[in-house]
């Protein structure tokens, strides 16, 4: 339950919006992948393929459409543990994918483990140019890195609506741009992917895994 501070905590907690746990999107896949430093292939039939190489920190994607990719629930999704190719061209940081996901994903909530009382401050910029979230996203990056403050004064302050900030928040978090100054992080177990033959993926695929 979160903490109450001040007059103001009953009308704060009502304004809390509820959470999204990554378990139920492609983010926690791409997440387990970072964890264990796996090298991973995700696949939707009809959206299109990620390559995930939590190795070296890097990914490539051959995605239709980003936003409706991060947005089906997670058992949509083929999920593989393949062998590291040869360093071709078109790799990214897996920083600006864990962005995305979380970005998308959010749909206006919280990740799990994220608050609106977090006071928060940005440890390193997003690269904007290649990210959802525009304008609010450097204005909120750049207030953050100079004047680290709670999620729900940021609000305030940025006149940005919480939805948003709660999805920027969201992103910055997921991509391990951000540092929490008034508690300790929760960090949940990401178990590793497991390595499976061709009959293995189609028990996951029958068992919605």
């Amino acid at each position: 339950m979160d903490p109450v501070h001040g007059a103001d905590a009953g009308i704060d907690a009502r304004r809390e919006t509820s959470h999204f746990h990554p378990e139920d999107y492609v983010l926690h896949h791409i997440q387990r992948a970072v964890a264990n430093r796996q090298t991973i292939e995700i696949a939707l039939d009809g959206d299109g393929t990620l390559k995930v190489f939590g190795g070296e920190g890097t990914f490539t994607a051959d995605i239709y459409d980003m936003a409706t990719f991060c947005t089906l629930p997670a058992s949509y999704f083929r999920v593989e543990v393949v062998s590291v190719d040869d360093r071709g061209g078109g790799r990214h940081d897996v920083a600006e994918l864990l962005w995305q996901a979380a970005y998308h994903a959010s749909q206006g909530r919280l990740v799990r483990g994220c608050y609106h009382y977090d006071v928060v401050e940005f440890v390193r910029w997003p690269n904007v140019t290649r990210l959802p979230g525009g304008e609010q996203a450097i204005r909120l990056a750049a207030l953050l890195s100079r004047h680290p403050t709670s999620i729900l004064l940021a609000s305030r302050v940025l006149d940005i609506d919480a939805p948003d900030i709660y999805r920027l928040y969201s992103a910055a978090h997921c991509a391990g741009l951000t540092r929490l100054l008034n508690r300790e992080p929760e960090t949940p177990a990401l178990r590793p992917h497991a390595k499976r033959g061709v009959f293995g993926l189609i028990l996951q695929r029958l068992a919605g895994r």
